[in-house]
């Protein structure tokens, strides 16, 4: 299965579209456990990712994002979700072996971006 991933504009800038294995959405099953919105903002000029899921709203973050320092975004992504479901007491290997391929989200979901506003202002 594939993880669809929906970039803000902003964060497009620093992510990029060299991530997806896949540029077709319409090719893959759409679960909504497997949607995830990236956004970024900056503390003292240090870039952080925060990726939420717009269904459970369930939030990480990658600190001090570059793709020098995280050259293969899914593994990062895998490990930051991971690291974040273990803390929330989650056992993360059923739902990361389903995890092989990023594939791109077009369609906006406001309630996600607001909340990632909200996350990111917080």
């Amino acid at each position: 299965m594939s993880i669809h991933l929906y970039q803000s504009k902003k964060a497009q800038k620093y992510v990029g579209s060299k991530i997806y294995n896949s540029t077709d959405p319409a090719k893959t099953e759409i679960n909504p456990l497997l949607i995830w919105y990236v956004d970024v903002f900056f503390i003292k000029r240090e870039r952080y990712l925060v990726i939420a899921n717009p269904l459970t709203k369930f939030t990480f973050f990658i600190f001090r994002y570059t793709k020098k320092s995280h050259p293969d975004f899914l593994q990062a992504f895998k490990d930051k979700l991971s690291d974040a479901m273990k803390a929330a007491a989650i056992n993360p290997e059923k739902y990361l072996e389903k995890c092989d391929e990023i594939v791109p989200v077009y369609e906006t979901n406001r309630s996600a971006s607001a909340h990632l506003s909200r996350i990111k202002e917080e």
